[in-house]
């Protein structure tokens, strides 16, 4: 939350001055704006997650709102930093990058959450590891 809010701190004319001389364009603003949101979204997902038991639409609600609130903000932010501007465009693109960060942070979750019970009789140990004596 500290980068994004850095960066829309920078004055367009800071901004402007990224950008290299022939004009090109070093990095799409848009990808900027996607991958913030789409890491904030993940690390909120994995705190909400550590939190307490929430199911998987709890968290993805919880999460969204999240990004949802400090996309908002972020924009309120940017309208009053000289040179630049809010935009609804922007705010798509965060809310985009959240539902992202979101699906990969589900995927990995998925690879990483312990399965309920373990394995066979529920105290995770198989039956063939379990010898008399």
């Amino acid at each position: 939350m500290g980068v994004i809010f850095w960066w829309s701190s920078l004055s367009g004319a800071e901004i402007e001055s990224l950008e290299p001389a022939s004009g090109a364009k070093p990095f799409s603003f848009n990808a900027v704006h996607f991958v913030e949101f789409a890491a904030l979204a993940a690390a909120a997902c994995w705190a909400f997650r550590s939190v307490g038991r929430l199911s998987m639409p709890a968290l993805w609600g919880a999460a969204l709102a999240l990004v949802a609130l400090y996309a908002g903000s972020d924009e309120l932010h940017q309208s009053f930093t000289p040179g630049r501007s809010a935009s609804f465009a922007d705010f798509a693109v965060d809310l985009l990058g959240g539902v992202t960060g979101l699906a990969v942070a589900d995927t990995v979750l998925e690879r990483v959450r312990p399965r309920r019970g373990g394995r066979r009789g529920g105290d995770g140990v198989g039956e063939r590891d379990k010898s008399p004596g």
